[in-house]
């Protein structure tokens, strides 16, 4: 991420004032991308008999997890800017945002979860609570409340569907660079993400929206 910043400093223009942005907005996710390119090589080295050892196994992952989760809410903290509330005409816009957010998203993930996880929903709820408030790490550290050891599918769910993210989330963060400069960009924007928004409940509800027509 380092190199590629640089790189696109010298590009200059719009891919550092909206590319490098959206970049550093996902590193979440180039970290699980990179974290499952080497997953997928060291299975492959031990699959053509070059490595021997398990390295990889649930005792060492919880010690290095259990560390630098501690880093990361320590860190996020210290991180967190309160230059806003120091406006006074921004208090009452900041504080209708984050509740109405937070109430809107637990009702949607809530929905969401209980349609395309039953057998796991709590679990898959707190991951993805986690994430759309913050970021995959955050969904990580909830899902340790109730399930430490990772026994369901929700952790595995949660990483692979970052990969996913990057498609559908990238225009979305693009638009970002546009919202900003007229009124008119504003309502283009507001519709396109309606329109992606449409789209990505069609995929998680395609089961149910074409098992109705089947059925007329």
């Amino acid at each position: 991420m380092w190199y590629a910043t640089k790189g696109l400093n010298a590009l200059g223009g719009v891919w550092v004032n909206t590319v490098k942005p959206l970049l550093w907005g996902f590193n979440f996710l180039v970290g699980t991308a990179f974290a499952i390119l080497f997953k997928n090589i060291l299975t492959a080295l031990r699959s053509a008999g070059i490595v021997h050892r398990d390295y990889i196994n649930n005792f060492m992952l919880n010690r290095i997890s259990g560390l630098f989760f501690d880093l990361m809410v320590t860190a996020s903290i210290a991180a967190i800017s309160l230059e806003a509330f120091k406006h006074k005409e921004f208090l009452l816009p900041l504080a209708l945002i984050c509740v109405a957010g937070a109430l809107v998203t637990y009702w949607y993930d809530l929905k969401v979860c209980r349609f395309l996880f039953p057998d796991y929903s709590d679990e898959s709820f707190l991951t993805m609570y986690g994430q759309n408030t913050g970021t995959a790490s955050t969904g990580i550290i909830l899902l340790r409340e109730i399930d430490p050891l990772f026994e369901t599918p929700a952790s595995h769910n949660l990483i692979y569907q970052n990969l996913w993210s990057i498609v559908l989330g990238a225009p979305m963060l693009l638009l970002l660079g546009f919202v900003a400069r007229s009124i008119t960009w504003t309502w283009v924007v507001y519709g396109t993400l309606y329109v992606l928004f449409g789209i990505i409940l069609v995929v998680q509800y395609r089961s149910k929206i074409f098992k109705k027509r089947k059925k007329k």
